[in-house]
Protein backbone atom coordinates (compact mmCIF):
# COMPACT_ATOMS: atom_id res chain seq x y z
CA UNK A 1 0.00 0.00 0.00
CA UNK A 2 1.32 3.19 -0.75
CA UNK A 3 0.75 6.47 1.18
CA UNK A 4 -1.90 7.79 -0.79
CA UNK A 5 -4.07 4.25 0.48
CA UNK A 6 -2.82 4.04 3.71
CA UNK A 7 -4.60 8.08 4.26
CA UNK A 8 -7.69 6.81 2.10
CA UNK A 9 -8.35 4.16 4.62
CA UNK A 10 -7.89 6.10 7.32
CA UNK A 11 -10.55 8.42 6.44
CA UNK A 12 -12.98 5.64 5.98
CA UNK A 13 -12.07 4.39 9.73
CA UNK A 14 -12.25 7.51 10.87
CA UNK A 15 -16.09 8.10 8.95
CA UNK A 16 -17.00 4.61 10.11
CA UNK A 17 -16.09 4.80 14.23
CA UNK A 18 -17.91 8.84 13.55
CA UNK A 19 -21.21 7.22 12.28
CA UNK A 20 -20.65 4.46 15.17
CA UNK A 21 -20.12 6.94 18.04
CA UNK A 22 -23.17 8.80 16.53
CA UNK A 23 -24.97 5.66 16.99
CA UNK A 24 -23.84 4.46 20.41
CA UNK A 25 -24.75 8.20 21.60
CA UNK A 26 -28.72 7.43 19.62
CA UNK A 27 -28.93 4.07 21.78
CA UNK A 28 -27.96 5.70 24.61
CA UNK A 29 -30.69 8.26 24.53
CA UNK A 30 -32.98 5.83 23.47
CA UNK A 31 -32.30 3.51 26.73
CA UNK A 32 -32.57 6.66 28.66
CA UNK A 33 -35.88 7.28 27.62
CA UNK A 34 -37.12 3.38 27.42
CA UNK A 35 -35.44 3.42 31.46
CA UNK A 36 -37.54 6.80 31.98
CA UNK A 37 -40.39 5.24 31.00
CA UNK A 38 -40.15 2.43 32.83
CA UNK A 39 -40.15 4.15 35.82
CA UNK A 40 -43.27 6.35 34.93
CA UNK A 41 -45.17 2.69 34.86
CA UNK A 42 -43.51 1.47 37.80
CA UNK A 43 -45.08 4.56 39.58
CA UNK A 44 -48.19 3.95 37.62
CA UNK A 45 -48.41 0.57 38.92
CA UNK A 46 -47.72 1.09 42.25
CA UNK A 47 -50.59 3.83 42.37
CA UNK A 48 -53.08 1.88 41.12
CA UNK A 49 -52.30 -1.03 43.13
CA UNK A 50 -52.64 1.26 45.71
CA UNK A 51 -55.88 2.42 44.46
CA UNK A 52 -57.33 -0.94 43.73
CA UNK A 53 -56.61 -1.94 47.57
CA UNK A 54 -58.72 1.02 48.78
CA UNK A 55 -61.50 0.12 46.65
CA UNK A 56 -61.25 -3.22 47.46
CA UNK A 57 -61.79 -2.05 50.85
CA UNK A 58 -64.64 0.45 49.73
CA UNK A 59 -66.56 -2.23 48.26
CA UNK A 60 -66.43 -4.32 51.26
CA UNK A 61 -67.47 -2.24 53.69
CA UNK A 62 -70.42 -1.33 50.75
CA UNK A 63 -71.24 -5.24 50.72
CA UNK A 64 -71.42 -5.41 54.88
CA UNK A 65 -73.69 -2.45 55.04
CA UNK A 66 -76.37 -2.99 52.17
CA UNK A 67 -76.23 -6.92 52.43
CA UNK A 68 -75.14 -7.48 55.77
CA UNK A 69 -72.81 -10.34 57.16
CA UNK A 70 -74.20 -13.89 56.18
CA UNK A 71 -74.94 -14.23 60.27
CA UNK A 72 -77.46 -11.88 59.43
CA UNK A 73 -79.06 -13.84 57.10
CA UNK A 74 -81.92 -15.66 57.37
CA UNK A 75 -82.37 -19.40 56.55
CA UNK A 76 -83.78 -19.90 53.51
CA UNK A 77 -80.82 -17.76 52.14
CA UNK A 78 -82.64 -14.32 51.04
CA UNK A 79 -80.85 -11.33 52.48
CA UNK A 80 -82.69 -8.84 53.94
CA UNK A 81 -82.26 -5.29 52.89
CA UNK A 82 -80.75 -2.96 55.05
CA UNK A 83 -82.35 -0.95 57.44
CA UNK A 84 -82.62 2.04 55.38
CA UNK A 85 -84.56 0.47 52.56
CA UNK A 86 -86.55 -1.44 55.28
CA UNK A 87 -90.24 0.11 55.22
CA UNK A 88 -91.89 0.16 58.51
CA UNK A 89 -94.51 -1.85 59.31
CA UNK A 90 -96.35 0.06 62.06
CA UNK A 91 -99.08 1.88 61.57
CA UNK A 92 -99.31 5.48 62.46
CA UNK A 93 -101.55 6.25 65.03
Amino acid sequence: MNLEELREQHKLQQAMLEQQNAYIELQDKRIAEKDAAIADLRKLVDELQSLKANLEETLAEFRRQFLGSPAKRPRNGKRRPPKALRTSRKKHR
